[in-house]
């Protein structure tokens, strides 16, 4: 059994590796700001940029700067998230989240082993012909943690690089698309290189459809989360609806097509507020 200074060492070097990668992000950005941006009358209006992510998969879209996004994510066994991202630049952004399970409901809560990052920096903005094109770190997973296998039922994208493109005449329908890599979570295919893709669209205003399917390449300890069918991927939807500017909420379904045993389908709740510094 470990040692508590063992363990405390192990998850020091976990969170240094995770701040070292977030640093690279950081130090990219200088380069992405010294590129000159598209020509005004070239870039895609303000209400067809892209949602800064889907149900757990990230999006090319990114926080103005000086601006702010706080969220609390509500999910299975009375699990909760919280997580706050900042807008750093027009194309860079920053952010950290913490939470556990049994935070709502009986019991005593467990608390996951440390906060996480993540980082965005956007390369290419999005033109009417082109897409937008990002790179960031994501180290939040959802679900209970294992420390034998040192990851979230459902694992964190980690490394990864999407492009999103919106589509104007088709009343707000965005699709987007990348490939992930994680060398920090899981046993049997940890480092293993994953691919996702995903859509949003806007049903009216105000009122919004997510959905996004991740093929789990790199998700295979059947020992530590059973899987009932492990060829699949993951199939994951959103609803959601903005109330007032900068303010709203959204109902989530995870797995509807049953591939982690005893956790398929479940709903959860996302509440977002966004606002200016």
């Amino acid at each position: 059994m470990e040692t508590s200074m063992t363990l405390l060492a192990r998850r020091s070097s976990v969170a240094a590796q995770w701040l070292v990668l977030g640093g690279l992000l950081v130090g990219g950005a200088a380069f992405g700001q010294a590129q000159a941006p598209p020509a005004p009358g070239n870039r895609v209006p303000l209400p067809q940029l892209p949602p800064l992510g889907l149900v757990d998969m990230p999006t090319a879209g990114i926080l103005e700067r000086s601006t702010y996004e706080a969220e609390l994510r509500a999910f299975d066994q009375g699990g909760v998230i919280l997580r706050m991202r900042l807008g750093v630049s027009d194309h860079f952004q920053v952010g950290v989240s913490y939470g556990g399970r049994r935070i709502l409901g009986e019991g005593s809560p467990e608390w996951y082993e440390r906060p996480e990052l993540q980082a965005k920096l956007r390369l290419v903005d999005e033109t009417v012909r082109s897409p937008a094109l990002a790179i960031g770190v994501e180290s939040q997973g959802v679900g209970p943690y294992s420390e034998s296998a040192e990851r979230y039922q459902f694992k964190a994208p980690g490394l990864f690089m999407v492009l999103s493109k919106s589509y104007a005449f088709l009343s707000g329908f965005g699709l987007h698309g990348g490939v992930t890599y994680n060398p920090l979570e899981g046993s049997e295919d940890r480092g293993r290189p994953d691919l996702f893709v995903g859509v949003d669209v806007s049903l009216r205003e105000g009122v919004y459809f997510l959905a996004e399917y991740d093929a789990a390449f790199d998700d295979h300890d059947s020992d530590v989360f059973p899987l009932r069918h492990g060829g699949r991927g993951y199939l994951n939807v959103g609803l959601g609806a903005e109330f007032s500017e900068g303010q709203g909420v959204s109902l989530e379904f995870r797995d509807l097509l049953g591939r982690a045993l005893g956790a398929e389908a479940s709903r959860e709740l996302r509440i977002n507020v966004r606002g200016s510094l």
